[in-house]
């Protein structure tokens, strides 16, 4: 699996289909820890001022919304803007989902809406309290 499909695949697992900046990165960190094994072309996390991030990610996004399968919407919840699924990019992620494991499909499947029903706070002290080395860079107090 290519890496640029694990974004599509957490926005495939969101309420509306749509996750922030922080979530997708939280949500793709969480992945990685937990069920990507080494061999897999993943994302190299670390920590940073909100804690784990990885560049590539958003590297990743933006080609995505260049090729239509992601578009960026504004967000109802907060100040700013959410990924979102496009049409093509629910049906892409439907095609990668049916390469996925039970393993992997139960763990997005569970993982992704709860980074998603966290609050910003919530979240970030979540990464924290489990990955405390993620807080080292950190300029958020929790």
């Amino acid at each position: 699996m290519q890496r640029d499909s694990w974004p599509l695949l957490a926005l495939s697992y969101a309420d509306e289909c749509r996750l922030s900046p922080v979530q997708v990165q939280k949500a793709l960190f969480l992945v990685g820890e937990n069920i990507v094994d080494e061999d897999t072309l993943f994302y190299h996390f670390e920590p940073y001022h909100y804690g784990p991030f990885d560049s590539g990610v958003y590297a990743d996004l933006d080609a995505l919304v260049e090729s239509g399968l992601v578009r960026k919407v504004e967000a109802s919840a907060f100040r700013g803007f959410e990924y979102e699924l496009t049409p093509a990019g629910v049906q892409r992620a439907d095609q990668i989902r049916k390469a996925l494991g039970k393993r992997e499909r139960t763990y997005l499947a569970e993982v992704v809406p709860w980074v998603r029903r966290l609050t910003f706070r919530q979240l970030v002290t979540a990464i924290y309290n489990a990955f405390p080395k993620m807080a080292e860079n950190s300029v958020f107090k929790y």
